[in-house]
């Protein structure tokens, strides 16, 4: 009798392991055969997939059915979609098209724009901006009398637009970043210490900018005047496509797949696993899923909650009176596992992963939190099979467990 206790035991844990590995990927999500996605939006759970040729298809249920949205649209060869608030833009070879009704009719909005063919697009509390070959274009939100906005402007391919406050970096094709801080009127170079100036993507957490080129990525802090290489951790270098949610960057190389840092790029983590392709065109992201696109034609999305270490409070009408760390669970964990804590103050907490040997490999929480009950979610597919201790320490507090990670 023990020994078949024992069996079904390895069974039980064998099944929740190989469980764990099955979900812990990517996933495919299916538009129509030989439609090639070229960029991709969210909005709460729409989700927008701009094609080449193809037109426009969205989804109301995170990517598991399609429809097409081409109502209104003459030109299907769509380079990046933007969502704002009510308004959802699409940039096409043939021109800016608006939608106000979750992409179910488009209404062309080129009046004034003399370059149909347009890469990028961003929008501030008032105005509309379009990246295009030859330069910058400025509309009113609406998309109402464009207005080419190139002074000291010395280049011509804007592959990207991010705003932040009144400050507007143009990501340029062959020289770096620009930088305008009165609405696009004039602009000056800014990419000191980017050493590869051809830049594909730009996203913003909080006030740091970071750049993907096609040399890897590279991040300021001072509004683009001065720009360091942070690329470690990736092995593939050309970025086609950055995303962000909450403070996590997604970075998705061609040939290399996908990456995510939680540390505002001073270090990568690659999360490809499931992907046939790896050559990432776009990213795009919500609050439950990830979602990219890659050269086969396909769609992929796969669950945040099984990509990053993401921190959540949970059981927040009850303070807890003890300081605690829970067991993670499952373990062993294969490669991922929750771990939940208690913390009865408002404290400076870190949360870090070590080797049996004292080695830090992950560090998980690095901030205040309010007192409560928190959980996150921890992905270790990066390292290898072992005992890992997990330290929780809130001021002078701190507990250990040990993890299992068994591949």
């Amino acid at each position: 009798m023990k020994n078949t206790n024992c069996l079904l035991l390895l069974f039980m844990i064998c099944e929740i392991l190989l469980t764990i590995q099955a979900n812990a990927q990517w996933t495919q999500i299916n538009l129509p055969e030989n439609v090639f996605t070229n960029c991709l939006a969210t909005k709460d759970t729409f989700v927008f997939a701009g094609t080449y040729y193809s037109g426009i298809f969205s989804s109301t249920d995170n990517g598991t059915t399609w429809n097409e949205k081409n109502t209104g649209l003459t030109n299907k060869d769509v380079h990046i979609m933007l969502v704002n608030e009510t308004y959802i833009y699409a940039g096409t070879s043939g021109g800016v098209f608006l939608s106000t009704d979750n992409g179910d009719s488009w209404t062309a909005i080129n009046n004034g724009l003399t370059e149909s063919y347009i890469w990028s697009l961003a929008a501030s509390d008032t105005n509309l901006y379009a990246g295009t070959n030859v330069g910058v274009f400025r509309a009113d939100k609406m998309g109402s009398n464009w207005k080419n906005i190139n002074s000291e402007l010395t280049t011509t391919i804007i592959r990207s637009i991010v705003i932040r406050d009144s400050f507007i970096f143009a990501g340029a094709y062959d020289r770096g970043v620009f930088l305008s801080t009165n609405s696009g009127d004039k602009w000056i170079e800014a990419r000191e210490g980017m050493f590869n100036g051809y830049v594909r993507s730009l996203a913003l957490i909080d006030t740091v900018l970071f750049a993907g080129t096609w040399g890897g990525v590279f991040i300021s802090t001072d509004n683009a005047l001065n720009w360091t290489e942070a690329s470690e951790g990736l092995t593939f270098f050309d970025i086609r496509a950055l995303a962000v949610w909450d403070t996590i960057l997604f970075a998705g190389s061609w040939e290399g797949g996908a990456f995510y840092s939680t540390n505002k790029a001073t270090g990568w983590i690659e999360t490809s696993t499931g992907l046939t392709n790896k050559y990432v065109a776009a990213l795009a992201v919500n609050n439950e899923y990830i979602f990219a696109s890659t050269l086969d034609d396909l769609l992929w999305r796969r669950p945040l909650s099984e990509t990053i270490t993401t921190l959540e409070q949970v059981h927040e009408s009850a303070t807890p009176m003890f300081f605690s760390l829970e067991q993670n669970y499952p373990n062993p964990f294969n490669p991922a596992t929750t771990i939940e804590f208690q913390i009865p103050n408002a404290e400076f907490v870190t949360l870090k992963i070590y080797t049996i040997l004292g080695e830090e490999v992950a560090t998980l929480v690095n901030k205040n939190l309010p007192a409560g009950s928190h959980m996150l979610y921890f992905d270790g597919h990066q390292l290898a099979s072992g005992i890992y201790l997990c330290k929780l320490q809130a001021g002078r507090l701190q507990k250990v467990k040990k993890m299992v990670l068994f591949k």
